[in-house]
């Protein structure tokens, strides 16, 4: 149960992320922009984990957990939050689950980091890749295993 639990965490976490708990370094310039009219604020949604489409689907033993959509929102202040559902059966108990998370950003030019401001986060600091439109995700992992990937796109 500890590592489904751990399982969905990172999930939705990355959901940042989560599950995602993350900030975004701004360069020089206009705010939250990291090339020639690559606008960085807006909403996120989770497409794929390890690239498989959601629902993704991870079992262990008699345990599933079904992540079912996550969405980052990233403002122009530098904020972000992010609001993500699953559908979990731990033994043999199915209940759905809401995670939610906030903090700031930060980006360069190809990087954004999202750095949580919700207490007892597992993982405070996520970075992702940034091109425009999508946010990848790499090398997440929890202390259940690794998420190779994790990819959103507006």
């Amino acid at each position: 149960m500890r590592r489904i639990s751990s399982i969905l965490s990172l999930s939705l976490a990355l959901l940042v992320a989560g599950c995602i708990n993350d900030s975004i370094m701004i360069p020089a310039g206009p705010p939250n922009v990291v090339g020639a009219g690559d606008a960085i604020p807006g909403n996120y949604t989770l497409r794929a984990v390890n690239g498989v489409n959601l629902p993704y689907v991870v079992v262990s033993g008699a345990d599933t957990i079904a992540v079912l959509d996550d969405v980052l929102t990233l403002t122009a202040s530098g904020t972000w939050t992010e609001i993500g559902h699953a559908l979990q059966s731990i033994g043999g108990v199915r209940s759905t689950r809401t995670l939610a998370d906030k903090g700031t950003y930060t980006s360069t030019t190809t990087t954004i980091t999202l750095t949580s401001t919700t207490p007892g986060v597992q993982s405070p600091v996520v970075q992702a890749k940034y091109n425009p439109a999508t946010l990848t995700f790499f090398g997440q992992d929890y202390g259940s295993g690794p998420i190779s990937t994790s990819t959103y796109t507006k």
